[in-house]
C-alpha cells in the first residue's frame, strides 16, 4: 500500500464518522412546535459534501461524502453514506479509495429556533447508537447542529455548524 492509499484509508476512517455524524449529530434546545417544519420530503435524495483537503500522515488528499436520504415515514428518513478519497485535493479522475459509512435512521420531532432560524429537532439511530440532533436546510444546503455546541434541557444543540454541509444533486 502506498503512501496516498494509507493516507486515504485514515482518512477516510475519520471522514466516514464525520458524515454519519453530518445527518445525525446531536443538538438543540427545545422551543419549537409539535411538527417538523415541511416534513422529511424536503431531505430525500442524493446529498454531497464539499471536497474537503484532509491532511494525513504528511500527504493531502481530497475527499468528498455522499449521503442518499430516503423517506421512512411522515416524519422519518432514512440514509446510507459514502466517502470517496482521491489522490488529489480537488476530488477530479477517479477515486483511490471508496468507504461506505453504513445506515442511520431519524425521526422528526417538531422544529425550534437556532441562531434566528427555524430548524427541524430529530432523534437519529445508527450503529454508534441514538442520539439528538437539528438539521437546517437553506439555500440547497443541509446543515446540522455543531457537535461541540452546548445542549439544551432536551439533549439538542444548541448552535449550527455552518462551516459543514451536503449540497442537494
Amino acid at each position: 500500500m502506498n503512501m496516498i492509499s494509507r493516507a486515504l484509508r485514515t482518512t477516510l476512517s475519520a471522514s466516514a464518522l464525520a458524515a454519519l455524524a453530518l445527518l445525525s449529530a446531536c443538538g438543540g434546545s427545545g422551543d419549537g412546535d409539535d411538527s417538523p417544519a415541511e416534513g422529511v420530503d424536503k431531505y430525500v435524495g442524493t446529498w454531497k459534501s464539499p471536497c474537503t483537503v484532509e491532511t494525513s500522515e504528511g500527504v493531502d488528499v481530497g475527499v468528498q461524502l455522499t449521503l442518499v436520504v430516503t423517506k421512512t415515514g411522515a416524519n422519518s428518513i432514512s440514509s446510507t453514506g459514502s466517502a470517496k478519497g482521491y489522490a488529489n485535493t480537488t476530488c477530479t479522475g477517479t477515486a483511490v479509495i471508496t468507504q461506505d459509512l453504513g445506515q442511520a435512521s431519524a425521526a422528526l420531532a417538531g422544529t425550534k429556533t437556532v441562531g434566528g432560524k427555524t430548524v427541524d429537532k430529530a432523534t437519529f439511530t445508527d450503529d454508534e447508537g441514538t442520539y439528538k440532533d437539528i438539521i437546517l436546510l437553506e439555500s440547497g444546503r443541509l446543515y446540522n447542529g455543531d457537535v461541540d455546541s452546548a445542549l439544551d434541557a432536551e439533549g439538542y444543540p444548541t448552535a449550527l455548524d455552518m462551516t459543514l454541509y451536503y449540497q442537494k444533486q
